[in-house]
């Protein structure tokens, strides 16, 4: 894994990149700052209770492909290896009708 200062910080894939037969995308998200581009902005996600925090959890439906589930993290810079297999058990939790869920490891 690629590391800042001592926290965890994934590599950016390609924004777009689902693997193939996927049937859920799990997205890491922070507390603060921009949101991934899936149609819908900061306010949106929060309307329902999702802000971000750690353990936190959205299933979202997808115009094209397989839902994506949004996964709070928190502080992005903050992030640890422990933070990211706590991100990757909500994850699970939150797909577990999934039978290939996918995680993109980027904040």
């Amino acid at each position: 894994p690629h590391h800042a200062r001592d926290g965890f910080a994934p590599r950016r894939p390609a924004a777009a990149a689902v693997p193939d037969g996927a049937d859920a995308v799990g997205v890491l998200v922070g507390a603060d700052g921009s949101v991934p581009d899936l149609g819908f902005d900061r306010a949106a996600l929060r309307a329902p209770g999702f802000t971000g925090a750690p353990g936190t959890t959205l299933v979202l439906p997808a115009k094209d492909g397989p839902p994506r589930v949004l996964v709070g993290v928190g502080d992005p810079s903050a992030l640890t290896e422990a933070g990211v297999r706590a991100a990757a058990a909500a994850f699970a939790g939150a797909a577990s009708w999934s039978v290939r869920p996918a995680l993109a490891l980027a904040v």
